[in-house]
């Protein structure tokens, strides 16, 4: 299944504040792994990027690392809100 525009974004979003900080980031890949197990949205990697530079337009603190010639995507400092029903209220 596929999701709207919006709602991938705050379930990366979700992904990466539920799994990452600064200490434990995840690829790209694993971003996809979770969008389908958890929400049942599949998508490919150039789209995930594409959504990441969405959200870091919108401010987001989303760092990226090299990590062996793999990149890990992490939020570097949690932000206040805590559910996607609250982040999805922001953007009204």
């Amino acid at each position: 299944m596929y999701g709207s525009k919006k709602k991938v974004n705050m379930c990366i979003l979700n992904i990466l504040r539920e799994y990452t900080d600064e200490k434990h980031g995840l690829t790209q890949q694993e971003i996809i792994e979770h969008l389908e197990k958890d929400h049942e949205i599949t998508c490919d990697r150039r789209t995930v990027k594409s959504y990441i530079d969405d959200l870091k337009d919108m401010d987001w603190q989303i760092e990226w690392e090299n990590a062996g010639g793999t990149g890990i995507l992490f939020i570097s400092a949690k932000d206040t809100l805590s559910t996607i029903s609250e982040i999805e209220k922001t953007q009204r």
